[in-house]
């Protein structure tokens, strides 16, 4: 009985896996699963690549959006940076956003950013709804410098980057 449902199983792997290889169709293989939390890497070490050659400051300051401002500085050694920011609050609900850079060394800088935010608003009938809003963009930015990601009027976002001494 055993050599049948294995039989079986066999001969549906090998059917799919035959079907997945004709011409013309694409072959789906599926991703391995990633077993490390977000921004971290198997073993605690960052591959090598990921590296920066010093430590870098990066300067979040002014409006989110128009509707809170923030003033948080993250220091790193790596390009990817990931971080959930509390920036506030906004009809009496607290305004979490989420802070993610891919920096790139140059002259300038290239820097990849993503800035999320779940803000509360109020419906006409009183209740607190959330909508996400998001901002991605790339930018270049030399140490030392401000560069503007969100304006209107004058309300701003800007993003400053600093070389950290050792």
């Amino acid at each position: 009985m055993n050599r049948i449902v294995i039989s079986c199983l066999l001969a549906t792997a090998f059917g799919a896996s035959a079907i997945a290889q004709q011409p013309g169709r694409p072959r789906v293989v599926p991703a391995p699963p990633n077993f490390n939390q977000p921004g971290q890497v198997q073993g605690g070490q960052e591959p090598a690549e990921s590296l920066l050659p010093f430590n870098v400051k990066l300067h979040l300051e002014g409006s989110v959006f128009g509707a809170v401002t923030t003033d948080q500085s993250i220091t790193t050694g790596g390009r990817d940076v990931v971080a959930d920011l509390e920036l506030g609050v906004a009809e009496e609900q607290p305004m979490i956003g989420t802070f993610q850079a891919v920096l790139t060394p140059g002259d300038p800088w290239q820097a990849v950013i993503s800035l999320g935010v779940r803000s509360p608003i109020r419906s006409k009938s009183g209740n607190v709804e959330y909508r996400d809003l998001v901002l991605r963009t790339t930018v270049r930015i030399a140490p030392g410098k401000k560069v503007v990601l969100w304006q209107k009027g004058d309300q701003k976002l800007t993003l400053s980057m600093d070389q950290e001494k050792e």
